[in-house]
């Protein structure tokens, strides 16, 4: 929810807002009336910049939370009703179902829900922290195809837009080399066993045609899944910068600088799941770093354009994150055992609970 007046907010003695009685207010009586949160809830957390300690004092309040199925969802009566989302106050809450299956393919934008601090959560029952106590079974290499593929678009989209603020055609052909490059290293990452050998190049013509990039190499006995990938991802950043062609649609500095921070900082978190196993939503040892990004220290003039600076910085951290995913800790698959065992207990559990009623 928009903090329009960020003194009107529940404080505590400290100055912190105090969520507890935030959330009792009138706007959240959805949490304690819709029918398939009320009793069922087990845990809300912050989410967004909140939860990446990058906002400002007026920042959105984003909610995220799990709710555990209904004994008659359990039992395969009524479908699982996956989400609620209510948009005045920037909440959704997952099923435990629709969250499980989102954890165990390694969701960027759920896994950070197990990786708050303690005060970054809400409310949290017993379920709540057996799923806490649970978060590392989840975790597996998936984390590299989900961050790494995550990161990709977020970076393509960057460069989209800084060519839709005004770059020139020559830098628009070397954003399209660097793109491919990038995508074909994270793919080869993704697929270690069936090395694509490619080579991207930008021809030293006089015009800017986006045939001017050209790729060669081979590559033997690949799958044609691992194809089906590359393909994919070259005509998919074709169609992309192809469509650059207007530029009348100019991101605000103030989203821009946004949009570079979420960059940087995805790619931090996922160099500390591959190196360490460690989810860590709350960017407190990079917290300068991220907001410099955000108040547009590496923008210049109007915010159309970035300083190189944030490029090469960009371009480590890439390197970095690479490095992790060769050298990852990552097991291949999740816990299973583990999970289908917290999944299980919760489920008895409620449907005793609705026995015993």
């Amino acid at each position: 929810m928009k903090l329009e007046h960020p003194e009107l907010i529940p404080r505590d003695a400290d100055g912190n807002i105090d969520y507890q009685a935030y959330i009792a207010s009138s706007e959240y009586d959805f949490l304690r009336q819709n029918p398939h949160l009320k009793d069922n809830v087990c845990l809300i957390g912050l989410g967004g910049s909140r939860a990446y300690g990058t906002n400002l004092p007026d920042s959105d309040i984003d909610l995220r939370g799990i709710a555990v199925n209904s004994p008659d969802e359990i039992m395969g009566l009524t479908p699982d009703f996956e989400n609620i989302v209510n948009t005045a106050t920037d909440t959704t809450i997952y099923s435990l179902r629709k969250m499980v299956d989102l954890l165990t393919k390694c969701n960027p934008n759920t896994i950070e829900i197990l990786g708050l601090e303690p005060e970054q959560y809400i409310y949290i029952n017993d379920t709540g922290k057996e799923i806490l106590k649970n978060k590392t079974a989840f975790l597996s290499r998936q984390a590299i195809q989900s961050f790494g593929g995550y990161a990709d678009a977020q970076y393509n989209r960057l460069e989209h837009n800084l060519l839709r603020n005004g770059e020139n055609d020559d830098r628009k052909l070397q954003m399209v080399k660097k793109s491919l490059e990038h995508a074909i290293k994270s793919l080869n990452i993704m697929n270690p066993k069936h090395i694509i050998d490619m080579k991207v190049s930008v021809l030293p013509h006089t015009d800017a045609a986006m045939s001017n990039v050209v790729i060669s190499g081979t590559f033997n006995e690949v799958p044609i899944d691992s194809l089906k990938n590359m393909l994919s991802a070259i005509n998919s950043i074709q169609r992309d910068y192809g469509n650059i062609n207007k530029r009348n649609d100019k991101k605000d500095e103030f989203h821009l600088n946004k949009h570079m921070m979420h960059l940087i900082r995805l790619y931090l978190m996922g160099i500390d799941l591959n190196t360490t196993g460690s989810i860590i939503t709350k960017r407190v040892n990079e917290h300068d770093l991220l907001m410099s990004i955000r108040n547009g220290e590496f923008t210049v003039g109007d915010g159309a354009h970035v300083r190189d600076e944030f490029f090469e910085m960009l371009h480590d951290i890439q390197e970095k994150y690479i490095y992790s995913v060769e050298h990852t800790v990552l097991p291949e698959t999740y816990d299973k055992e583990a999970v289908y065992e917290l999944v299980r207990k919760t489920n008895i559990r409620i449907l005793l609970k609705y026995q015993d009623k």
